[in-house]
């Protein structure tokens, strides 16, 4: 109990439970592998490497008052990628509730962190097995472990991975593998993945079955900041199922409901409309169809939102105008503007709170200034 509380005290409560948990797998003769130990394990297993690189992320001020910034020129370190091929009858590899791929006790660190690891390995394994010939492990994370949860996180941290995969296989091979993560289960997750060219009917969701197999092929992940040659194979392969039909470009603003919604929309509605903005409503849309919404567009603006994943079918050029709350601004889609040669803005009130949690940070609801708005319109659509 004193070793306990000096962990608690030197680290905190959260580090000083991972620690423990660490300990306590350790015991249980677990050896979980860092990113480099990973990368070093699977060396003699690697098929496909995407070198990283280095990129600035540009500064941008706030369309209300140019002389403020809300980001500043940043640099942004863009991982190597790998994609590993395992074969092995003697010792074949199961994959942990949360997805992780496990050999002989080694646990392989493809997604940043053990932080869902952590949980499920403290646990009795109770899932039913299932061997089958092949495997494709993209994802080691339970969303509820990570907060993980949106369409944002599933397609630049699983299906770009996927796809990867698919550039690194024969057809005849990707698509007879079976599949197997803690789902995310949106609608989107089966269209993409059968749009990939895999046998939905072979998804298994891992936190409901222990999957195991002589043959697997995982790879590692990006990060929040992806790599372009990852969002360019989404394009390619995205791009073979569905080819947008060019049609008139569009100024469009993407509406949003439930959290970060903006409070005083029918007022931005019609002055957006003054401007010719064609006002996308929040509902469910066939992938196909948001495809073609982002393609067609000329100009995007909304409240800051996993809908803007998709202004990476949008083409060069095509300008996004992000709404910010006053206390949650991340650079994300500043990142992919710049990675896919579009313009970009943004906008924020700036009443910045304290006493703020993460949670009320993330979800918070966004009011416009419409007078400030059509301002920064004018000055953009008058040059």
């Amino acid at each position: 109990m004193k070793y306990v509380k000096r962990l608690v005290k030197a680290l905190g409560v959260k580090l000083a439970l991972t620690a423990i948990r660490k300990k306590y797998l350790k015991l249980n003769g677990f050896d979980l592998l860092t990113i480099r130990e990973t990368i070093d394990f699977m060396e003699p297993y690697q098929i496909k490497k995407i070198s990283g690189y280095l990129t600035l992320l540009p500064k941008k001020a706030n369309c209300l008052d140019p002389r403020n910034t809300l980001f500043p020129v940043k640099q942004i370190v863009v991982d190597d990628l790998y994609v590993w091929e395992y074969k092995n009858l003697k010792k074949p590899i199961g994959l942990s509730v949360n997805g992780s791929v496990v050999l002989e006790k080694k646990v392989l660190c493809t997604d940043h962190n053990h932080d869902s690891f952590y949980n499920a390995g403290l646990k009795k394994d109770l899932r039913p097995v299932l061997r089958v010939p092949g495997l494709i492990a993209p994802f080691s994370h339970v969303r509820e472990d990570v907060g993980f949860i949106g369409y944002y996180d599933f397609v630049i941290f699983v299906l770009v991975k996927i796809s990867r995969i698919k550039d690194s296989l024969p057809d005849e091979i990707f698509s007879n593998l079976t599949i197997s993560y803690p789902p995310f289960s949106g609608n989107y997750e089966t269209e993409y993945l059968e749009l990939l060219g895999l046998d939905t009917n072979k998804f298994i969701d891992s936190t409901q079955t222990k999957v195991i197999s002589p043959h697997v092929i995982t790879a590692s992940g990006g990060s929040w900041h992806p790599n372009i040659e990852d969002i360019r194979s989404l394009k390619r392969n995205i791009f073979k199922k569905i080819k947008p039909t060019e049609s008139l470009k569009k100024r469009i603003y993407i509406s949003r409901v439930g959290t970060r919604r903006i409070l005083n929309e029918e007022e931005l509605i019609s002055l957006l409309k003054k401007y010719n903005f064609t006002i996308i409503e929040d509902t469910p849309r066939s992938l196909s169809e948001q495809i073609s919404i982002y393609y067609n567009a000329s100009f995007i603006i909304g409240p800051h939102g996993a809908s803007f994943t998709n202004i990476i079918w949008c083409q060069p050029g095509t300008h996004l105008f992000e709404l910010f709350s006053s206390n949650y601004l991340p650079d994300y889609f500043l990142h992919l503007t710049k990675e896919l040669n579009m313009e970009y803005s943004a906008y924020c009130e700036e009443s910045f709170k304290k006493d703020i949690t993460y949670f009320e940070k993330l979800t918070e609801d966004i009011q416009i200034s419409i007078p400030k708005l059509e301002s920064c319109l004018k000055d953009l659509f008058e040059d």
